[in-house]
């Protein structure tokens, strides 16, 4: 029953959207925002009224760049809340590098 928060939420949301940013580099061109490949559900709390978008299981995050010759990695960092429909853990940022072949 555990998931995660889509980067997009209704306004009514209440939680931690999952957030991905890109370390600046003068050798990256981040294109666009990053997209969410998975199986995205729709949860209603009818009892107070709150709409959230979330994931369980797996999801990937996916950002388009464009790199530049000689950057050898993309460090940022991911920031997401991982949760049930009854409790939450705390807001959790991870640091995340990804080689440049």
């Amino acid at each position: 029953g555990w998931h995660i928060y889509a980067q997009k939420q209704g306004k009514d949301f209440i939680g931690t959207r999952t957030k991905i940013s890109l370390e600046k580099s003068p050798d990256l061109i981040v294109i666009g925002q990053p997209r969410e490949i998975g199986k995205k559900d729709t949860y209603v709390a009818k009892e107070v009224g709150i709409t959230n978008f979330e994931y369980a299981g797996t999801v990937d995050f996916v950002q388009q760049v464009e790199v530049k010759p000689g950057l050898k990695e993309i460090k940022g960092t991911i920031t997401y809340q991982t949760c049930t429909h009854k409790q939450c853990l705390p807001e959790t940022t991870v640091n995340f590098s990804v080689p440049v072949p």
